[in-house]
């Protein structure tokens, strides 16, 4: 089945390119289909990292104990964490009441950060599992530049202001390179420190949202 594709903003969301405030949302659900994908935008991913030797069999428990513990409750954050090695990811992000409005109803949700999205495509198109890199795009007015370490989130960040993401890359990739979207390369300043190499990321980011994504998957929110 064919599922409806929603991206989420701030302030409202899009549907069938269409952008819609939340105070319309019963319009649009009258329309919207039961099995729901759904795009995290224009919010910073945050991440902590923690040395652990947990088992399999442990992870979800100690996990569950430290989001209780070290991270924020106040009803709209939604977690997911990744482990490599002996380095447990926990990742945060905003938006839990926003969707639970556009779940209601809903058989199957699925939800997904922009980032998240991102660090695949480039996981894939560097053909390593141990990469590590620097990525900027820009996504309708918001900057959003991503920094992995041997295939693990460093950290993130997403700016409106476009000298408050150039100041943030200056600070960041001293003798680095850094791929950068077509939408984004006129931005960046000739630089001797960083390698600039322009990719289409933004087409490989649409493949990727309309064949395949998982964030977390569950009939309701």
């Amino acid at each position: 089945m064919k599922k409806a594709i929603i991206f989420v903003n701030r302030n409202n969301f899009i549907y069938n390119k269409e952008k819609y405030s939340f105070d319309k949302l019963n319009e649009v659900k009258r329309v919207l289909k039961k099995d729901i994908k759904i795009v995290i935008l224009e919010e910073e991913l945050c991440l902590k990292k923690f040395d652990n030797n947990a088992k399999k069999f442990q992870l979800a428990k100690f996990v569950d104990s430290l989001i209780e513990k070290e991270f924020p409750q106040n009803g709209d954050i939604l977690y997911d964490y990744e482990k490599k090695n002996n380095v447990i990811v926990i990742y945060y992000i905003r938006g839990a009441k926003r969707i639970e409005r556009l779940a209601e109803g809903a058989k199957r949700i699925e939800v997904k950060p922009i980032q998240l999205i991102i660090k695949e495509v480039m996981r894939k198109e560097l053909k390593a599992n141990n990469n590590s890199g620097r990525v900027l795009i820009k996504i309708n007015e918001y900057y959003y530049y991503i920094s992995f370490e041997a295939g693990i989130f460093d950290h993130c960040k997403v700016k409106e202001n476009k000298a408050n993401i150039i100041n943030e890359i200056c600070d960041d990739i001293n003798g680095k390179k850094i791929f950068v979207d077509k939408s984004a390369i006129d931005i960046l300043p000739a630089n001797d420190n960083f390698k600039i190499i322009e990719i289409d990321i933004g087409s490989l980011i649409n493949e990727t949202i309309y064949e395949k994504q998982k964030f977390y998957s569950r009939k309701s929110v």
